[in-house]
């Protein structure tokens, strides 16, 4: 397996842990656990992944395909952030006692997969984006968790 992506998982968990640290892991979470209707694809990503994406400042990322899918462009110069995606094939089980043979999907490991936030882009304008913000706009308190301490 390749060791090129190396400094990027360890940065990534230099940032988590100065998180921590310094006490903004709130901030950091509030996107993950606020559940969105919508049909933004990271909303689907593992919580780890999710949290990726809002270290990085972004509540919208997805893959350089998948923006060209939505009439979006990654701008030119844009740096991508990484997230991790599993390494999954089948196993055949037999069982000793029956001889039957079954198959599971297993995970073997993980690869880092690139992507880029909604502001890295340019494009068509995207109606669930809209919907996203009424819907923050629209939470209880929200003008208080909005005000600077």
């Amino acid at each position: 397996m390749s060791t090129r992506f190396y400094g990027k998982a360890e940065s990534t968990a230099g940032r988590i842990l100065e998180l921590f640290r310094s006490g903004n892991v709130p901030r950091a979470l509030a996107p993950i656990f606020i559940r969105r209707r919508d049909a933004v694809p990271c909303r689907a990503w593992s919580w780890s992944n999710q949290l990726l994406t809002a270290l990085a400042g972004y509540d919208d990322a997805r893959g350089f395909r998948q923006w060209e899918q939505v009439g979006r462009d990654v701008k030119k110069g844009e740096r991508a952030f990484y997230i991790l995606a599993p390494l999954m094939r089948k196993v055949t089980e037999r069982d000793d006692e029956t001889g039957d043979e079954s198959e599971r999907v297993a995970v073997y490991g993980f690869r880092s997969v690139p992507v880029f936030g909604y502001e890295q882009t340019d494009g068509k304008a995207l109606p669930d984006r809209v919907e996203s913000e009424r819907f923050i706009d629209g939470l209880p308190l929200v003008s208080v968790a909005r005000a600077k301490p």
